[in-house]
């Protein structure tokens, strides 16, 4: 600082500095501590000793003295508009702030904290900035590696075959890694760590030899007292799974400066499979001859065929008993045949092109159903599943084992229901009635060919809950209706008259329509089978009996019906001559109150109640019921009739008919029980379906162990795999699986919904906090997006009852679609009170819906877009609302083309006792 000419600076000679320059720099010169100082709006810089490592080797020593943009050019951008606001009396500071500085001829990243302060003149004006400095490079560049290293280690420690936990002086869990998680049946740490005072609850240890080890011996207990140990062998069982396994447990306890333990360091590997292969090595060295003898036994006796193949040629290597069995070969025939010769022509070409995938590895089974034609021409359809038998050196499949099943049986009762339904069709079409089915709901779901020949109404156009508009009077159609909703409110038979539109020529014909309900075992209404039947005829007949006496007379001798009156008291005075031809009793045994002792004693109170009912209301009357005739046999009839009234407006008596309904009861009851049979075939094809959707599991359990072979391989650096390519194939393989496993799990939910079979765990929840754990679980799925998390508008708390994993299904479904359907536009989440109930808003400013889609998306299948441009089953919006309405509450959406879309969920905040098909826990 002496050899610098001040007088050649802005500050001038030092005899004449100010008294508060001098005494900073004075100040400056002593401290030990990095510091610097800019003097006047020129920023002559003043410094010592230590802050001279700063400035690097090209800076100094011409920057004492000089100004501080020209020394500082490369930082001027980022500290002048500091020091402006210095030189306004405020201070700055600031830890590890980073600047990179050209002070050894290149640019360098450097982080300090400092201090800014205004130095001020004897009038109180700020003159100047007064910098103290602590480089702290080395300690974030320090930080930043050790950050890295852990984050290596937490790398290689989450990716490593054997688990590894810590506990802490406690016993509580401090880490754990995923191996360790996956073995102790833990899905995540914070389980973990839950679970870990009660320990024992949840496992029980033994030693390799079975005996119980009680707490005090088990590794963690042990590591904790300071012992060191390694490859201590124990079976664990889990009790909540119920299943086990055997762990090399090996110990290594960690101490502070003291030498007390501070940290047990676990780790394990499951040796279950090593331990079997050793045991059934040892067990197989004891009895080898004997073993290959039982495998024959075994082979051979198996209840399914068992066919070796070589992969190449197709042909059969060996076979068992039961395969002969199944195709009619012998194993010496089979031997000169390949799986080709027997399976059935139309079936080869699809499984050449499966088992060639196969066998080139691009599966790790074959599955198929096809057919084998026996030696003696019969077909029997088989299951097949192929698995690799063994693999040369060189990778090549050398031969393959498949497993066949016959189901010829199961295939068999899958063509019965498709017959059942067939003749069903028959029947119900060759009937002159019109045929119809409806679901419990009142939903029409089926006619026969009658209904469209006699209405016009296209075979394709939707059915619904009313499918007669149009159709029924004007006059007869609120009757009808209100008549059909008490039926389906009370369950109780369907009995009505209505007048229906002709298509060809729009003339109104009267049809009787009767609707009976078909109950499950628990009782419940399952389906309505119904048929409306003309009596256009008879209604013509009864308006002429109204009119006329002489008519009334050749009328009811020509009509096939049975006329009859009866006085307001019951009792007959008039019954036609048809009738007495068709029962074979004369007028005396009918007349009076004759007729009610002829009818069947099961009918015969329901009969009277009902007349007195419709007597005492003034209304028509309509009834089923069965007639002694004079030969012995029943014979089925349907009443009907109305109150007429005389000259005065009374009514005096009841004018009606009877129809003989023998042949339509008869071919009701056979639709019934076709029926029936049908219901019970569809509920065993949907359980099939079901369990064949579980079933899928199977091969990606598969998967899963591939993926992790081939990760092994990557990890150990297996130098016959590439590492990357393998990395990749395992990667692609655990999303593969993820995707099934969706894609199972909706179709599950799918058959939980159409089976019945939906099950709502109910729970008291806060729904505000469930909505912020969804939001937090997907933000991987924003991250991949590239969207910013959602902004959640919501209240403190909003308390209800709630099965909180369908909830959570029914979040990820709307936020799914909202980054998939939102254009990569940011997505708004709101949830609100609304008195008794909750209301959840899911908004993206995407694609939009149009308006009459809006009821389509939440259908089966159904998506916004087409199938070729966006991905899935079609089945998030559907499951989402079947969830909703489970809960008794119900979703919708508000959208506009190019508008984005808002999905709108409303749910009672009290328990509910589930709907149709729910069960609630």
């Amino acid at each position: 600082m002496r050899a610098v000419d001040w007088s050649k600076t802005a500050v001038g000679p030092v005899e004449g500095w100010p008294s508060p320059l001098k005494t900073t720099v004075r100040t400056l010169l002593e401290c030990r501590l990095p510091m610097y100082l800019a003097w006047g709006r020129e920023f002559t810089q003043f410094y010592n000793d230590a802050y001279r490592p700063i400035l690097g080797s090209t800076k100094h020593p011409q920057a004492m003295g000089g100004r501080a943009p020209e020394t500082w050019p490369e930082l001027w951008a980022t500290i002048g508009p500091m020091w402006d606001e210095v030189w306004r009396g405020r201070s700055f500071g600031s830890d590890n702030f980073r600047l990179t500085l050209e002070r050894n001829g290149y640019p360098e990243d450097c982080y300090f904290n400092f201090s800014y302060s205004p130095v001020r003149d004897e009038a109180g004006a700020v003159a100047g900035v007064l910098v103290t400095f602590a480089e702290t490079t080395a300690q974030v560049m320090s930080e930043r590696r050790l950050m890295e290293e852990r984050d290596k280690l937490n790398n290689i420690l989450q990716n490593l075959n054997d688990g590894i936990f810590t506990v802490d002086t406690g016993a509580n869990i401090v880490d754990m890694n995923a191996v360790a998680l996956r073995m102790h049946g833990y899905s995540s740490l914070e389980e973990a760590q839950r679970a870990a005072p009660s320990r024992e609850a949840h496992f029980e240890v033994r030693t390799a030899e079975g005996k119980v080890l009680p707490l005090p011996e088990w590794p963690v207990m042990r590591v904790l007292r300071g012992e060191r140990f390694s490859d201590v062998e124990l079976r664990v069982r889990l009790r909540k799974q119920d299943s086990s396994w055997i762990g090399s447990y090996s110990g290594t306890p960690i101490h502070d400066a003291q030498g007390n333990v501070r940290l047990g360091v676990i780790s394990l590997r499951d040796v279950t499979e090593r331990r079997q292969l050793l045991e059934n090595e040892k067990s197989a060295r004891r009895a080898v001859e004997k073993s290959e003898a039982k495998f024959r036994s075994i082979f051979n006796l198996a209840a399914v065929g068992i066919a070796r193949s070589d992969p190449q040629s197709g042909l059969f290597l060996e076979v068992n008993r039961r395969f002969e069995e199944l195709t009619g070969y012998s194993a010496e025939e089979l031997s000169r045949l390949t799986f080709s010769d027997i399976t059935h022509p139309e079936d080869r070409q699809r499984d050449r092109e499966g088992f060639r995938a196969f066998a080139q590895g691009s599966l790790p089974s074959f599955r198929t159903q096809k057919r084998y034609v026996r030696k003696d021409g019969r077909v029997v359809w088989v299951n097949l599943e192929a698995v690799a038998g063994a693999h040369g050196p060189d990778g090549r499949m050398l031969e393959t084992i498949g497993i066949i099943q016959d189901i010829t049986e199961e295939k068999q009762a899958l063509l019965a229901v498709e017959e059942r339904e067939r003749r069903f069709r028959v029947l119900a079409n060759s009937m002159p009635q019109i045929v119809w089915m409806a679901r419990p709901d009142g939903t029409f779901d089926y006619f026969n060919e009658r209904w469209f020949e006699y209405t016009g109404v296209s075979e394709t156009a939707p059915m619904g809950p009313v499918p007669c508009e149009g159709v029924v009077h004007p006059d007869d159609s609120t009757r009808g209706r209100e008549a059909w909703l008490l039926s389906i409110r009370t369950g109780e038979p369907l009995y009505t008259e209505s007048r229906l539109r002709r298509g060809d020529d729009g003339t109104y014909r009267w049809f009787l329509t009767r609707a009976i309900p078909v109950r499950g075992d628990d009782g419940a209404v399952v389906r309505w089978f119904g048929t409306s039947t003309d009596i256009d005829q008879q209604k013509r007949a009864e308006e002429l009996l109204a009119h006329s006496g002489e008519l009334f007379r050749r009328v009811t001798e020509t009509i096939p019906q049975a006329v009859w009156r009866t006085n307001l008291d019951g009792s007959a005075d008039y019954f036609s001559q048809r009738f007495y031809e068709i029962v074979g009793y004369g007028p005396k045994d009918f007349l009076g109150w004759g007729w009610s002792e002829l009818i069947h004693p099961d009918d015969r109170h329901h009969v009277l109640e009902e007349w007195r009912r419709c007597r005492d209301a003034l209304i028509p009357v309509s009834y089923e019921f069965r007639v002694l005739g004079s030969d012995g046999r029943y014979r089925w009839f349907l009443a009907q009739g109305n109150p007429h009234r005389n000259e005065r407006g009374e009514v005096d008596k009841y004018y009606g008919t009877w129809t003989r309904i023998d042949e339509q009861k008869h071919a009701q009851a056979e639709l019934l029980e076709l029926t029936q049979e049908l219901q019970a075939s569809v509920r065993a094809r949907d359980e099939f379906l079901s369990l064949a959707s579980h079933e899928l599991k199977t091969p990606l359990t598969t998967l899963k162990l591939q993926a992790q072979v081939l990760q092994r391989g990557v990890e150990k650096n297996d130098a016959r795999l590439g590492r990357e390519r393998l990395g990749q194939l395992a990667e692609q393989s655990k999303r593969q699986i993820a995707r099934l496993e969706r894609l199972i799990d909706d179709m599950l939910d799918i058959s939980r919904i159409r089976t019945g079979r939906l099950t709502l765990r109910l729970e008291k929840a806060d729904f505000v906090e469930l909505v912020r754990e969804v939001l937090e679980r997907m933000q991987h799925q924003f991250d991949a997006a590239r969207l910013p998390a959602p902004e959640l508008s919501a209240s403190a708390a909003i308390a209800g009852v709630f099965d909180r994993l369908r909830m959570e299904q029914v979040m990820t479904n709307l936020l799914t679609n909202a980054i998939r359907y939102g254009g990569g536009q940011p997505i708004a989440v709101r949830v609100a009170e609304a008195g008794e109930r909750v209301r959840l808003e899911v908004s993206d400013r995407g694609v939009g819906i149009a308006p009459e889609d809006h009821e389509r998306i939440f259908e089966r299948f159904e998506r916004v877009m087409r199938p070729s441009e966006v991905s899935g089953l079609g089945l998030g919006l559907f499951i989402t609302r079947q969830i909703v309405r489970a809960h008794g509450g119900d979703v919708r959406v508000e959208s506009q083309l190019g508008h984005g879309s808002t999905f709108i969920v409303e749910l009672p905040r009290t328990a509910v006792t589930g709907g149709e098909g729910v069960h609630v826990v």
